[in-house]
């Protein structure tokens, strides 16, 4: 049976990876280091840098911690991640 709405594992790793690269571009942009995200969310700086390297999958918990804690909406920092 094909379930044309499951994702690759190539497809998720891109999605993975835009997510990171898009954090990374908000978090500079706003002037925060790895550890100053990273003191403002409660994680390790190491977290952060691995969820920016497209290496770890952050949950839905850790994405709305994220949005909030650079002040942007969800869909913001999802924005073009497809």
């Amino acid at each position: 049976m094909d379930l044309p709405h499951l994702m690759t594992g190539r497809e998720q790793q891109h999605i993975i990876s835009a997510f990171g690269k898009r954090l990374r571009e908000i978090r500079e942009r706003n002037g925060l280091s790895l550890r100053g995200l990273a003191d403002l969310v409660d994680m390790d700086h190491s977290t952060i840098h691995r969820i920016e390297a497209g290496r770890n999958n952050p949950g839905l918990t850790t994405i709305i911690a994220l949005a909030r804690a650079l002040d942007i909406n969800i869909a913001e920092l999802l924005h073009g991640i497809s």
